[in-house]
Parts: C-alpha cells; structure tokens; sequence
C-alpha cells in the first residue's frame, strides 16, 4: 500500500513538472549586494500590475533589448524605457546596485551601457523597488525617511501614469 502512494507521488510530480508552465518567485525590490535583475528575470510591482525587465522591442530578426517598465498583462509594449536612445545588442543585460559606487548601472557583455543613478559617494544600504504606481524608484535605505535617489517618473517618456509628472515644473 505505501509503495502505491509513493507512485501515485512520483506519477504527481512528473506530471506537474512536465506539464505545468513555468514559473518563478518574482520580487518587487533589488537590494545593494542581492542579486541583479538579469534577462529574462524581472521585478512586478505588489500589486502585480507592473514589470520591470529587458524587453525585445521591433523585428522578430531583432535581438536588440532595452530595460522597460511593462503593465504585467503586455510585456511587449513598455510604458517606460531606461535605455531608449541605447539598445542592448543582445540579450546579456544586467541591472546591479553597487553601493561601493554608490550606483545603479546596467552592463552588458560589452561593458557598462550607463549608470541609472550615480552618488558622489558610496552608501551602504541602496534599494530599488518598482512600486504600485508603476514608478521605478532608487532610495537610501540607511537614511532615516529613506531618501529617494532617483524615479523614473522625473524621466517620463511618452505614457504618464498618474501621479507622473509632465514636466519638471509641475
């Protein structure tokens, strides 16, 4: 009798392996000296409404990619690109908090592309959380109201999100 259960458990776990699509943890925050986010892994927001991740955008012969804020349901469309005016050539992405530097950069197989945020000085405790809203948004942890560093609502492109702003003015 227990070994009919144990394969009816291995005939289980078989099935689910094989047929079930796949899936993995997502998190909503990068932390300083955490993993990097990395193609095709991604942040969603809590409310798992938004995405942060290396997209492919124009040909299908096109391996160009850009680091793109995307509504969860139509990752082929951002809202929001890091790197508009600098495609990634390939698929080899990385974005990395390094509080040594006091930046948040993405590198690539050919080197740094660009430096999303970077300090004067290096800080200890730098997080990077895709929020509800939709805003991507870099703040030091280590000081007491966690300081925003950068958002990528102060660098619009052409879709607002509420409570984006229009202009620097506003």
């Amino acid at each position: 009798m227990a070994s009919r259960s144990i394969l009816s458990c291995k005939i289980l776990l078989i099935i689910l392996v094989c047929f079930c699509p796949t899936f993995s943890l997502a998190a909503d925050t990068l932390y300083q000296g955490g993993e990097a986010l990395r193609f095709p892994s991604r942040l969603v927001s809590k409310n798992k409404l938004f995405t942060l991740e290396f997209v492919r955008l124009g040909s299908a012969e096109s391996n160009a990619s850009y680091l793109g804020i995307c509504y969860q349901n139509d990752t082929g469309h951002p809202i929001w690109i890091a790197n508009r005016d600098r495609p990634i050539a390939d698929n080899s992405g990385v974005l990395e908090i390094d509080g040594d530097l006091g930046t948040m950069k993405v590198t690539y197989s050919g080197g740094d592309l660009f430096d999303f945020y970077s300090s004067q000085s290096p800080t200890s405790k730098l997080t990077a959380t895709l929020e509800d809203s939709g805003n991507f948004v870099l703040k030091d942890a280590n000081s007491r109201s966690d300081r925003i560093l950068c958002r990528s609502f102060d660098d619009p492109t052409d879709t607002f999100l509420p409570p984006s702003k229009k202009n620097h003015f506003d």
